[in-house]
């Protein structure tokens, strides 16, 4: 009879393979590097983007619904506020980002609010092109528009508008380049095609800053946008810590993305005869051994809970209208309405800088974390006997080496029997307060 160890190695190469065959890849042209993030994951690469723009850091939010940008009125910012790629970009390229309006009402004054992607080539005379969703404060209303900025040699910019209607508040910004051709397109949110505008001259040179930000068009009117996603595809990503090694520098050579993901369907498909093979010899009778059904619960830390809920309310007091308080490989907590209130979850501690691979995101990293703790906080005042929630989980034991066949071992374990341990209040001696409860 198989040893159930196949099954296992079976199952894992299952686990491994199966996201990268079904996950979503919106692009799939012919540019060889590819940078893409999806905000709604809470997946900001902080080796790879930035903040940008005077007072991002109390403007720019990171929730489960994106990144949101909010700019009141009266700041008398100029600058756009938003973020931007700490690399450049090389030879042909396809930008694209997902973006919703929160808040943009009609401007008395300005060139117009909304959410802006702008990008700035490496020439003498930086020579910019940009791509918006505008409320403008003529009678046009709502546009797509794209300008493109002209260096003169005395200095002075040269601004040439083109532009389109956008129905709904939601939707994609694009730039794409083709040698020195360069076209803007938009997408309403729900269309399937692009609308696009006539190309425009633009150069070859390397692009050295791409911008996605709110915009208040130079006036003092309030704008609040939410970013969803952003794609960077092009010949060559340089400075781009994810690069994957030895990936080329022209996109205009053979692409080896379909033939990764032939192999990979074909892997898949291989584990998935594999383990019918396994099932049917396997017999319906094993049962786990007695060792495993008897893993003990990891001890319940009753003060590291304590601390960590206590600095997440004291957040949500100063921070309103966030909606996340998290520290990347330790914990996340939902805030609401300027209280704890929301799923919650705490991983063993670990150094994520020296976990992250080339090319991983935040997002990858973070479904390999072992959870030492999950469940909902509330703002209420805590008790031993129902810490965070009766529902709350505790993983039996913390794996020696992250994404090593004992971690998964051990998680498929505490998949297996977690409802032994669950389900039931957690003992203690009553209600006490926590600094920071109210």
């Amino acid at each position: 009879m198989p040893d159930r160890s196949l099954l296992v190695g079976t199952l894992v190469v299952l686990m491994i393979l199966a996201p990268g065959v079904f996950a979503a890849d919106p692009y799939t042209g012919p540019l060889a590097q590819v940078f893409q993030v999806d905000f709604r994951q809470e997946s900001f690469d902080v080796q790879s983007l930035a903040l940008v723009g005077g007072h991002a850091e109390e403007l720019v939010h990171a929730e489960p619904s994106g990144l949101r940008v909010q700019m009141p009125a009266g700041m008398g910012n100029p600058e756009t506020v938003g973020i931007k790629p700490r690399f450049r970009v090389r030879g042909d390229f396809d930008i694209s980002a997902e973006f919703e309006i929160l808040q943009a009402d009609k401007p008395t004054d300005g060139y117009g609010i909304g959410a802006q992607m702008s990008i700035e080539t490496d020439s003498p005379t930086k020579e910019a092109a940009t791509a918006e969703w505008t409320f403008t404060p003529g009678k046009d209303g709502v546009r797509f528009i794209s300008t493109r900025i002209i260096g003169q040699p005395d200095g002075k910019r040269d601004y040439r508008v083109q532009s389109l209607a956008a129905n709904r508040r939601a939707g994609t910004l694009r730039l794409v380049r083709t040698g020195t051709s360069l076209r803007a397109s938009y997408r309403d949110e729900g269309e399937t095609r692009d609308r696009s505008l006539p190309p425009v001259e633009l150069g070859t040179e390397d692009v050295t800053t791409v911008r996605l930000a709110a915009n208040t068009g130079i006036s003092d009117h309030p704008v609040e946008i939410r970013l969803k996603s952003l794609t960077i595809a092009a010949d060559a990503l340089p400075g781009w810590a994810g690069a994957p090694a030895g990936s080329g520098t022209s996109g205009t050579g053979p692409s080896w993305r379909p033939i990764l993901i032939g192999l990979t369907v074909m892997a898949f498909i291989g584990g998935l005869l594999g383990l019918w093979q396994v099932v049917m010899r396997s017999g319906r009778h094993n049962r786990p051994s007695s060792s495993e059904a008897e893993e003990p619960a990891a001890r319940w830390d009753d003060d590291l809970l304590g601390t960590l809920e206590a600095q997440a309310r004291e957040y949500a007091r100063s921070h309103p209208d966030s909606e996340l308080f998290y520290e990347p490989g330790y914990y996340q907590f939902s805030l609401k309405a300027g209280v704890l209130e929301g799923p919650a979850v705490v991983w063993w501690k670990v150094a994520v800088d020296e976990l992250k691979k080339p090319g991983q995101s935040w997002d990858e990293i973070r479904r390999q974390l072992p959870k030492r703790y999950r469940g909902r906080s509330s703002n209420s005042p805590r008790c031993s006997n129902n810490s965070i929630s009766p529902t709350l989980r505790s993983i039996p034991t913390r794996p020696a080496t992250l994404g090593s066949s004992q971690a998964r071992e051990r998680t498929r374990r505490w998949l297996r029997w977690s409802s032994r341990f669950s389900s039931a209040p957690r003992t203690g001696t009553g209600c006490r307060h926590v600094p920071g409860d109210r």
